[in-house]
């Protein structure tokens, strides 16, 4: 079975945490001078970071088990995905069948009004007098030959009339398959997408609420730890705390298959597929003109797979996924100041 991995900014949180109990307990000198309540105090303090780690305990707990949920769902998804597949396959096939079979239909009617028109014209070719005179002495037998031939005509045309009547019923029962089946593609489509779109949505709400709990929890230690704490005390945590955060996001979208770059470094110059320059400084070195001051944001690309399939290259090699660039890394520039 696959392991699931804890992520790194949870591991962050609870080294913190345990680093910051640790501290607490061993590496303060015990003070000979406290009184009880000092002492109910401390340790009623140690409950209360006990409590935080135990819940950062359950917090690790449900995260794994939102990985074996999301898991679980990715492979009904996954399954799912196949079976509509093959049903549009299916519908794909039967539809191409039913064409086929109406373009044959159609091709009956058009030869038999062909038949027709031929016989017609042998009929008038036989009823012109250019050839009734060669046979002026024989005029009963033929007109004998002319009712037998308007009689097989009319035959054939009874019967391609009905034909035509049956083809007319058959093409109409095959177009309302066809339009059925359309129809019936047409939903599962919409089916499969809805479902898609709902499932890979509340992955990532359900992400970024649970980075708003954190935020949360961190304002509510900070509050009710502040007072306990010196001015450089509570900026060295709320730097921290705010750093793991960020680690945190940018795990989740990591999972997500989006890669941060930031890769703008003072002097190099500036890549303009992956940067872009939203301000300027002024320099009077030349050389540095255009060049890269700092870089301010990150930047960030999302790997994205083939759905249907993969793409094949000029040379035959086959690519199962394409890198899209959501925002360029956003860098100051210098400028030459003439």
């Amino acid at each position: 079975m696959k392991k699931h991995l804890v992520p790194q900014w949870v591991q962050h949180a609870l080294e913190s945490l345990f680093s910051k109990k640790n501290a607490g307990l061993d590496s303060t000198p015990p003070d000979e001078s406290l009184t009880p309540d000092d002492i109910t105090q401390k340790e009623a303090e140690l409950k209360a970071k006990e409590e935080t780690l135990a819940e950062k305990e359950k917090e690790l707990k449900r995260e794994k088990e939102t990985l074996e949920q999301e898991k679980s769902d990715f492979e009904e998804l996954k399954r799912i995905s196949e079976e509509k597949q093959q049903e549009k396959n299916a519908d794909a096939e039967d539809i191409a069948a039913l064409k086929k079979i109406i373009e044959e239909k159609e091709s009956e009617i058009q030869n038999c009004h062909e038949e027709i028109s031929r016989l017609k014209e042998k009929i008038d070719s036989l009823s012109s007098e250019e050839n009734i005179k060669p046979v002026q002495n024989d005029t009963a037998e033929l007109l004998t030959l002319m009712q037998a031939l308007q009689e097989n005509v009319r035959s054939v045309e009874k019967h391609i009339i009905d034909d035509n009547g049956r083809l007319i019923k058959e093409n109409e029962e095959l177009q309302n398959k066809l339009d059925s089946r359309t129809e019936r593609l047409e939903s599962i489509n919409q089916a499969v997408q809805e479902d898609r779109y709902r499932k890979d949505k509340i992955k990532l709400i359900n992400k970024y609420i649970y980075q708003m709990d954190i935020i949360r929890r961190v304002l509510y230690d900070f509050e009710n730890d502040r007072q306990n704490m010196t001015e450089e005390e509570a900026v060295t945590f709320l730097q921290n705390q705010l750093k793991e955060i960020i680690v945190g996001m940018e795990a989740t979208l990591t999972q997500e298959m989006v890669e941060r770059i930031q890769n703008g470094e003072n002097g190099a110059s500036i890549n303009l597929e992956l940067q872009e320059t939203i301000g300027t400084v002024k320099t009077n070195d030349v050389e540095l003109d255009g060049k890269i001051y700092r870089s301010i944001s990150p930047g960030y690309v999302w790997t994205l797979p083939y759905i249907l399939k993969a793409k094949i290259t000029d040379k035959g090699d086959e690519i199962k996924s394409y890198r899209f660039l959501i925002r360029a890394e956003q860098v100051i520039t210098y400028k030459f100041k003439k």
